[in-house]
């Protein structure tokens, strides 16, 4: 992304719907008048999130990105473009944050452990990894994205349902059998 052009008043950041119908078109010219109308306010409005200029600019590019990807799905009864908009920053900003908490706390665990074993201890978990991670690659795709959603990156239910596009029952039952059917892929490969 760069550097982001100065900022604006909000009057000149208004989308009009003629440019909202362009975008919804794919036109090109209409998502360059977004990223030059939108680019630094989202910017400026993530880095009180992230307080990190690069993340910033990825979650910017990705607000952007996934704004031309789902115009048509933008309804004006239920606000603004702009409202709309940051939303979406807001909360690719926050999963950003949590992802970059996850992450963090993970590897102070993962830290905390490989210090507390001894080299034996070491071994036999590197080959458990690998073990589950051949049982997991072993699984049809329905039960790997639950488990890897839920298991191993940590989101909450109703994140994992959203990501895969099913009802958030539907996934609690799918995550239990997937569960189940790793737990026997595993026991077949001892």
């Amino acid at each position: 992304m760069g550097d982001i052009p100065g900022s604006h008043s909000l009057p000149a950041v208004l989308f009009s719907p003629e440019e909202l119908d362009a975008l919804r078109r794919g036109d090109g010219a209409a998502a360059r008048s977004l990223v030059d109308r939108y680019a630094t306010g989202l910017k400026n409005f993530v880095m009180a999130y992230l307080r990190d200029e690069h993340a910033a600019e990825d979650v910017v590019q990705e607000t952007l990105a996934s704004a031309c990807r789902n115009a048509a799905n933008f309804d004006p009864a239920g606000g603004s473009f702009a409202g709309w908009l940051f939303r979406i920053a807001r909360n690719g900003a926050l999963n950003h944050r949590r992802a970059r908490l996850r992450a963090s706390a993970r590897e102070g665990v993962e830290r905390e452990e490989r210090e507390a074993r001894g080299p034996v201890e070491e071994i036999e978990r590197r080959e458990l990894r690998e073990l589950v991670r051949r049982a997991l690659d072993g699984l049809d795709e329905n039960d790997r994205d639950v488990l890897v959603l839920c298991d191993m990156n940590g989101l909450s239910y109703r994140e994992a349902a959203e990501a895969v596009g099913i009802a958030e029952k539907a996934l609690s039952v799918r995550l239990v059998r997937a569960r189940n059917r790793l737990k026997d892929a595993v026991k077949a490969l001892l």
